[in-house]
């Protein structure tokens, strides 16, 4: 769906002025909407949809444009938000349009997109996701020195771009910026739904991203890990750690940190990240490494090495950066086990459906509700990652 500002030249009144619309493009229609504004066809700068700056208050003119571009672009944003802009005639969504910039804009204080942003911050629930945000305001608060009168309408296509440029000190990598934005992006979404503001720079601009970095080893690469001798007891008991997280098919260390005892050999927990109720069959190949890896008053040996599941993840990436240094394989991270089990699952013709159940993913929402996942699927096709592992069989 298109926006765009353009001089009606067929219409002109007796003084020789021409209506400036925004031209919509949807349901493969183009439809216009009346802005009010006429100027003469020599004040209207075709290639960049302005009136040009020598004109009679062109300044405040293109500033009423903008404003209203943003509010029909802001409009359409929440109609797909809500899933009705489908259901909807291009003559109903016109009406709806031309009724948006009829009305007066949003009055907006000079701290509001600051302020939002905290008030956002404030609704998300999980410790993790908060500090994502929190993080996103830290790097704002250094690049705008008063950051706290931070308005919407500073926040322009210009001033995004300008940011992005300034992250590039800090963060290399595209995909690390493009979380700041989305970010961003998130709170300009919230003040629209909640009418603060009417403002929508990422109409126009675009969040960089680039393919992420496959982080899994292929199975000789696994095998040699899996085989790995003359090992310090650290070292020993950090790939006992490893090949458990893959035997419970890529149990991120947060919970397997806070995981609580078996019951009737299946290991249950809630994931951390996305809240997803796991029943996991602990494999024949898991009990071993459990064994050794029980502690004295915990039913695993690292929660009483570590206050912290942080603090315990970063002590088993550094002893598996070692071990893979030393065997000659790509280093590793704990992330790593679980992107090899869905690489390997898949290379050994296990449906792509029961890989996202093992995983966790719910790409089919609306049929979750309907289907009751079968569990033994999952345990099978655990069973036949760790057996292709062990004797190269399909």
């Amino acid at each position: 769906m298109k926006t765009n500002l353009y001089l009606d030249t067929r219409k002109k009144n007796s003084s020789e002025l021409y209506p400036v619309k925004i031209s919509v493009s949807a349901h493969s229609q183009t439809f216009y909407i009346s802005t009010g504004v006429r100027i003469p066809i020599a004040a209207w700068d075709r290639k960049n949809r302005v009136v040009v700056s020598g004109y009679t208050n062109a300044s405040y003119i293109n500033s009423s444009l903008f404003s209203m571009k943003s509010r029909v672009e802001a409009k359409i944003l929440l109609l797909q938000q809500e899933g009705t802009i489908s259901k909807i005639s291009a003559l109903t969504l016109k009406g709806l349009l031309e009724k948006e910039i009829s009305i007066n804009p949003v009055k907006k204080d000079t701290g509001s997109f600051y302020s939002s942003f905290v008030e956002f911050m404030k609704t998300k629930n999980k410790p993790n996701t908060r500090q994502v945000y929190e993080s996103t305001l830290h790097r704002i608060e250094q690049y705008e020195a008063q950051a706290e009168n931070l308005s919407f309408e500073k926040i322009s296509i210009e001033w995004l771009e300008h940011f992005n440029s300034w992250l590039l000190s800090y963060c290399k990598s595209a995909n690390s910026r493009s979380i700041h934005f989305r970010n961003i992006r998130s709170v300009f979404n919230y003040a629209i739904k909640h009418k603060k503001t009417d403002i929508y720079p990422f109409a126009k601009f675009k969040i960089e991203s680039q393919e992420t970095k496959h982080r899994c080893l292929t199975i000789q690469e696994l095998r040699k890990l899996w085989d790995a001798e003359t090992l310090s007891d650290t070292e020993r008991r950090h790939l006992d750690t490893f090949k458990l997280i893959f035997c419970l098919i890529g149990i991120n260390t947060i919970d397997l940190f806070n995981l609580r005892e078996p019951m009737a050999g299946h290991i249950k927990y809630n994931r951390a990240k996305t809240s997803t109720n796991y029943d996991i069959l602990i494999p024949d190949e898991a009990l071993p490494l459990i064994e050794r890896l029980k502690g004295e008053k915990n039913w695993l040996v690292f929660c009483e090495k570590h206050s912290k599941p942080h603090n315990f993840t970063m002590a088993l990436n550094k002893s598996l950066k070692g071990i893979c240094e030393r065997i000659d394989i790509p280093v590793v991270t704990s992330y790593w086990a679980r992107h090899t089990w869905a690489t390997l699952a898949s290379s050994i013709d296990i449906p792509i459906d029961t890989i996202a159940q093992a995983l966790g993913h719910k790409s089919h929402k609306v049929t979750d509700i309907y289907i009751m996942h079968d569990p033994q699927k999952v345990t099978d096709a655990n069973e036949k990652v760790l057996k292709y592992i062990k004797t190269g069989v399909k």
